[in-house]
C-alpha cells in the first residue's frame, strides 16, 4: 500500500511540475509618443518587415550585450535592407508590433512593422 501511495505521489508531482505555460505579451498600435495627422496621400508604403530575435534568461555577462527586442528591430532592418529597402531620408517606421514569447529558458522578441515613405 505504501508503494502505491509513494508512486501516485511522485507521478502526480511530476505531472504537475513538469508542465509550465509560456508567457506571452504583444502590443499593438502606436509606439511612440509622435503623431502624425495626414490629410492627404503624401506618402508610399515600401513594405512590411519582420525581425525576430532569441535570447536566453540567464545571463553571466550584460557587457556588449543587447536585449531580445533591440536584436529583433535590428533582424527587422537587416530583412528590409535586403529587401533592397533602407530606413535613410524621409522613411519611417509605422504600425510597429511587438510581440515576446517567454519559455522556462529562453525570450523569443518579434517586431512587425511597415516602411513608408513620405513624398511632395
Amino acid at each position: 500500500m505504501n508503494k502505491k501511495l509513494f508512486f501516485a505521489v511522485v507521478g502526480l508531482l511530476l505531472t504537475l511540475t513538469s508542465c509550465k505555460t509560456s508567457s506571452y505579451a504583444g502590443k499593438v498600435g502606436q509606439q511612440l509618443q509622435t503623431q502624425v495627422v495626414l490629410n492627404q496621400a503624401n506618402f508610399k508604403c515600401l513594405g512590411t518587415f519582420t525581425g525576430e530575435a532569441y535570447a536566453k534568461k540567464t545571463q553571466f555577462n550584460f557587457k556588449d550585450n543587447q536585449g531580445a527586442m533591440v536584436k529583433a528591430k535590428l533582424n527587422l532592418l537587416e530583412n528590409a535592407r535586403n529587401a533592397g529597402v533602407e530606413l535613410t531620408g524621409s522613411r519611417v517606421l509605422i504600425n510597429i508590433t511587438t510581440e515576446v514569447v517567454e519559455h522556462d529558458k529562453k525570450i523569443m522578441a518579434r517586431m512587425t512593422a511597415e516602411i513608408i515613405e513620405f513624398v511632395n
